[in-house]
């Protein structure tokens, strides 16, 4: 399905040795006169624009370019009142709204031996999904059949945890092509934009967006083994965010998962990178992540039973599975 001119690529903006700037509102940087190309294409793609006032929106941005065009630019994403849109700078500058500080607990947050428990449950196989995209050191496909080998190892096991805990985005389709062997044929998600939806969905070993076979794209070929266990445990925190909540997203269309830990962070949105004439990069959010039941969590996706520390996942899961 295609809107106008925007072409989908559902990988969160890979933002390689960019700093993010504070905008200082009292500095008189570069004055942009003409933002009419930024406004076209919010207007013309995102998600949400139809709940714009842009009358009133293009004049307190053209107003905050009298201070600088980085306030300017900061003013028009805030405006939107989506977190996960945000503007480069052809100097690799990031910048984005301005929006209240999420409070994170940080006793939830992933420790550094946290998995050294986690790994020693027996019959209880272990994998975490780190954040790829972000200053990638591997390939797509690297990162892909790595832990593909680590799954393969473990191929016997009756239970499983998949922890996308601290997983803050990167590629969502990476991801989700690395868990391949626990997705059950049909429809795992769907990407929804204005005027339908557009399907996720597996089906002779590979992942497809639409009728795109994204498995054949990333790995060069279909991957068909596939884990049969008896469940599935998919451990979150505050900071699962962006392409580690579509990985979630995808495992929840599964009847032997289970969601613990804490509410994700709450960027469950596809987003378009637009190249402007100026240079900058300008990455849109365009749709909405939704689960195979076409639900939407714009606040973020809650677990099936909330924890916090280490031992209490620890127990919880050695108590299930007793069951």
């Amino acid at each position: 399905m295609r809107i106008n001119r925007f072409s989908f690529i559902f990988l969160i903006l890979f933002t390689f040795g960019c700093k993010e700037k504070v905008v200082n509102e009292s500095s008189v940087l570069e004055i942009t006169p003409d933002y009419e190309e930024l406004f076209s294409v919010m207007k013309k793609g995102f998600i949400d624009r139809d709940k714009v006032d842009w009358e009133n929106f293009e004049k307190k941005v053209i107003e905050k370019s009298k201070i600088s065009k980085d306030s300017a630019i900061v003013e028009t994403i805030t405006l939107l009142g989506n977190n996960h849109t945000h503007y480069l700078t052809k100097d690799k500058v990031l910048l984005r709204g301005r929006f209240p500080k999420i409070e994170i607990d940080s006793a939830c947050l992933l420790k550094v031996d946290d998995n050294n428990k986690l790994i020693k449950i027996p019959n209880v196989a272990y994998i975490r999904i780190k954040r790829h995209g972000f200053d990638k050191t591997i390939s797509d496909k690297d990162y892909i059949f790595n832990n593909l080998k680590i799954i393969s190892e473990q191929a016997n096991s009756n239970y499983w945890i998949i922890d996308l805990r601290d997983n803050l985005g990167g590629s969502n389709w990476v991801m989700i092509n690395s868990l391949i062997p626990f997705l059950k044929d049909g429809i795992i998600g769907y990407t929804g934009i204005k005027g339908g939806e557009i399907p996720w969905s597996k089906k002779g070993g590979a992942v497809y967006n639409g009728e795109t076979n994204l498995t054949e794209l990333l790995a060069r070929t279909n991957l068909k083994f596939q884990i049969n266990s008896k469940k599935i445990y998919v451990l979150i925190n505050q900071r699962t965010s962006s392409a580690g909540e579509a990985a979630l997203i995808s495992l929840k269309s599964l009847s032997n998962v289970e969601v613990l830990g804490k509410k994700t962070m709450g960027a469950a949105t596809m987003n378009s990178t637009i190249k402007l004439k100026n240079g900058d990069m300008l990455n849109l959010t365009v749709g909405y992540m939704m689960d195979a039941e076409k639900n939407i969590y714009p606040d973020g996706i809650s677990p099936d039973y909330e924890f916090c520390t280490e031992d209490d996942i620890l127990n919880f899961i050695k108590s299930d599975i007793k069951k």
